[in-house]
């Protein structure tokens, strides 16, 4: 029902109803009553919304307050419709939300990473993220803040991820296509479109790094013309993700590779040696949940270590044709060469 309509029915101007709705004026009880009978509902559904705005309007005033905010301009953000400020304030929330989780929790994701039935360790892990896990501002912060850190650097990818995503990739998109409705911390973005950690390849050349990747993954993003939502690869993003890694198998000698058919587990890592450790786990489709919990990061040695070493475990279990320098080599660019035929440049 539209301002217009809900006015003339219930016997009031349309700009009356507006003061109302912005909180700018009161209603008299014989035209509270006849607004409540228009919409169908009771007066005391009125009380509970007062309530509530008076709540919104203390958060909003609290995060005016912090950003400097003062009048005309802070007078004017109260004059919003009640969705409008409701909008804000949640946006304000998502971008205050801590990136670094208390150290009983990182100690509990230390201890599922050390277990060694790695099943366990997945149903563990599935169950601190759904209870103490990472939205979506704490998560962006978080990986570009690892990306950014210098030490030897352990990543696995078993499923869709962030952490392939290209340098020239539109994050501000991918992120929204996971997060909808979450806000996205500008400094994030701002990292993403700068960052000499994430722009120039030599400077993650100077960190020895050991990479696990799904051979299911990458080969479906090969066999795919149209990426799906959020950091799921293209063809051409998975050919030209295949030609960074053959770069840099051949550029550097530090760099290990493993492409495999062997169970990785649901989650992906991205791990800096003694550093930090963050587990990403996107999901396929958006559920009901007013927030998607997709991460759990761990700092410091004593809760990094034990998450680096799954990823080695991992490696360690891997049959050696599957870490093979020239076995991957020759797999990447054999699977290289087919889907460029599939879609030969133009």
């Amino acid at each position: 029902m539209t301002l217009d309509a809900l006015a003339a029915q219930a016997g009031i101007s349309a700009s009356h109803l507006s003061r109302l709705e912005r909180s700018q004026t009161l209603p008299s009880f014989t035209v509270l009553a006849k607004i409540a009978e228009v919409l169908g509902v009771g007066i005391d559904e009125f009380v509970r919304l007062e309530r509530d705005v008076t709540l919104l309007d203390a958060d909003l005033g609290r995060y005016l307050d912090m950003l400097g905010i003062g009048p005309p301009v802070r007078d004017e953000l109260f004059d919003l419709s009640i969705e409008a400020r409701r909008t804000l304030v949640g946006c304000l929330r998502q971008l205050g939300e801590a990136t670094l989780p208390p150290l009983a929790t990182q100690e509990l994701v230390a201890r599922a990473a050390r277990h060694d039935d790695l099943a366990e360790v997945w149903r563990a892990l599935n169950r601190l993220i759904r209870q103490a896990g990472m939205g979506g501002p704490a998560f962006a912060r978080a990986w570009l803040q690892l990306v950014q850190t210098p030490g030897h650097r352990r990543i696995l990818v078993a499923s869709r991820s962030f952490f392939l995503l290209p340098p020239e990739a539109d994050l501000v998109a991918a992120y929204q296509a996971v997060f909808r409705g979450e806000a996205i911390d500008p400094q994030a973005v701002s990292t993403w479109e700068t960052s000499e950690w994430v722009r120039d390849p030599a400077v993650m050349r100077r960190w020895p790094t050991r990479m696990i990747l799904s051979r299911s993954y990458l080969e479906r993003a090969l066999d795919t013309e149209k990426a799906g939502p959020g950091p799921d690869l293209a063809r051409a993003q998975a050919l030209n993700l295949c030609a960074r890694l053959l770069d840099r198998l051949d550029q550097d000698a530090n760099f290990e590779l493993a492409v495999t058919d062997a169970d990785l587990g649901p989650f992906n890592i991205y791990c800096v040696a003694e550093q930090g450790g963050l587990i990403e786990r996107l999901p396929e489709r958006r559920g009901r949940e007013s927030t998607v919990r997709v991460g759990l990061w761990v700092a410091g040695p004593e809760t990094t270590a034990p998450v680096a070493g799954l990823v080695d475990r991992l490696w360690d279990s891997l049959p050696e044709t599957d870490r093979s320098r020239e076995a991957v080599v020759v797999w990447l660019r054999r699977r290289q060469a087919e889907a460029s035929e599939r879609n030969p440049a133009r």
